[in-house]
This record gives C-alpha cells, structure tokens and sequence, in this order.
C-alpha cells in the first residue's frame, strides 16, 4: 500500500502516479559508487519510497559527471549520488510499466 501522505506530491505527477509510487515501493536498488556520493544515492532513493540494497562495492551503474564541469569534490559527490539515484528511479518506473 502506498502512503499517499507521505508520496502525494510524488503521485501527482503525472510521470510517477500512484502505480509508479507503488513500483518504486517495491524496488530494490543496488548502491553504487563511494563515500559521500553512495551517501546521497542512498538518500534519495529511501526519500522517494525505493528500498536500497547494500550490497557489494562494484558500481550499480556507469556514471559521467566530469562534464558538468564541477570544480570542488563535495559537488562532484552531491551529482553522482544524485544522478545515479535519479537513473535508479527512472529504472524502478520503467519497470512493468
């Protein structure tokens, strides 16, 4: 059952809707990268409703921030864990969709 509460922002959109929060609820998503970056994946993807797995230390998912130009390393963290948090749920939606 999805919290509807906690997710309605979420089910309104018209990209996730209450069958893509309920396929995001069962996800199971596996972290990738290091450090801070794996951090702010992992946040994500539990603040969206997705479950995430720890397992492993290899890359869930081939990343590419060096071209967004990011000079300072905290930045460059707060990108990939978001971009692969973001690529993450876009699979989870796709997902017998």
């Amino acid at each position: 059952m999805v919290d509807r509460v906690r997710y309605g922002r979420q089910i309104r959109l018209p990209e996730i809707g209450e069958a893509g929060q309920a396929r995001l609820a069962e996800a199971e998503i596996v972290l990738g990268g290091a450090g801070a970056a794996r951090e702010i994946e992992a946040t994500y993807l539990v603040r969206a409703g997705a479950r995430v797995v720890h397992e492993g230390d290899d890359a869930a998912l081939s990343v590419d921030v060096g071209a967004l130009g990011l000079r300072h390393a905290a930045a460059r963290d707060v990108a990939e864990g978001a971009l692969r948090a973001l690529v993450g749920i876009h699979a989870a939606l796709k997902e017998r969709a």
